[in-house]
């Protein structure tokens, strides 16, 4: 499970375990969108002052970064998991 808001944190949740916080990735504004791509990858997309989508993975964290020039508010995959 994912969960992105206006701290700027994308936080992942494996809700198996009893301690469920996972790992948090940062972005430099708000979290406005989230989509699982494939079971351990994960797109993120940054609000206005930051304007990047990021792929992160799980031991990996982030591995790509794409500034896309304005601010995302809605990820649609055609590798939704």
């Amino acid at each position: 499970m994912a969960s992105g808001g206006n701290d700027n944190f994308v936080q992942i949740y494996d809700i198996r375990k009893t301690n469920m916080g996972v790992a948090n990735y940062e972005h430099e504004a708000a979290v406005g969108a989230l989509e699982w791509i494939q079971p351990n990858t994960l797109l993120s997309g940054g609000g206005t002052n930051d304007r990047k989508l990021k792929f992160w993975k799980d031991g990996i964290g982030v591995y790509r970064v794409v500034d896309t020039g304005s601010q995302i508010c809605a990820i649609a995959s055609s590798m939704g998991s």
